[in-house]
Parts: C-alpha cells; sequence; structure tokens
C-alpha cells in the first residue's frame, strides 16, 4: 500500500474510483468463480484490467492485492463464508501467474488480514 498510501498523501482525486473499479471487478471475479471459472486463471487474466482501471501498473497492482481481501472484510469482520473465500483467495492467488509484485503485496495483505494460514475450500 505505499504507493498508494504516497498517492493519497499528494492528494490524487482518482483513488476512490480505483478503490470502486476494483470492487467492480471483484464483483465480476467472485460471480465468475461461482460459474465455475477457476480462481487462479481468472486473476492471472485479470491483473492488466486492475493496472488499466485501477492507476497504472504500481498503484493497479497494490490495489489489485489488498483489494482483494478488503473485498470480502466486512466492517464487522470476517463470516464463515468470507473466511473459506479469503483462504480460497489467497491460495489461488499463490497458484495465479500474476506477477511477483501483486503476490508479495497478496501476502502482506494476508497477513495483516490474518488469513495466512487458512486453508482454501
Amino acid at each position: 500500500m505505499l504507493y498508494t498510501l504516497h498517492s493519497l498523501s499528494e492528494g490524487n482525486p482518482m483513488l476512490p474510483s480505483y478503490v470502486e473499479n476494483a470492487n467492480d471487478l471483484w464483483d465480476r471475479i467472485w460471480k465468475e468463480a461461482e460459474n465455475g471459472q477457476p480462481l487462479p486463471l481468472l486473476l492471472t487474466r485479470a491483473q492488466g484490467e486492475f493496472v488499466l482501471n485501477c492507476g497504472g501498473k504500481i498503484i493497479g497492482r497494490e490495489i489489485m492485492a489488498w483489494s482483494g481481501f478488503a473485498y470480502l472484510y466486512p466492517l464487522y469482520g470476517f463470516t464463515e463464508e468470507t473466511t473459506l473465500m479469503a483462504g480460497e483467495l489467497l491460495e489461488a492467488f499463490r497458484q495465479s501467474d500474476c506477477s511477483s509484485k501483486v503476490k508479495l503485496y497478496v501476502e502482506k495483505a494476508a497477513a495483516l488480514y490474518d488469513i495466512t494460514e487458512l486453508s482454501p475450500l
């Protein structure tokens, strides 16, 4: 989140729209996963869309990783369902062909959300 936070501190007015775009992408990713598409493949394919729609290569990769867990994390905490989904997401990122930077950010986000030990579905 370093680059995203720097962008925020510099007053980037586009950050809210980047997060909104990310949530739209996560809506689509999870719907496609529910319809039987492999989540690792969906993540690999979506990386370019996050870069394109969420601030470019550097910020887009950060937003992809962090927003994936934030999307599942309601203000009141993980539910049983979202806990399973978060574990599935973590494992799918690990199996994906996303960039090493995305995977690094994913591991940091998962650690912050305390989901590094969860099992996938």
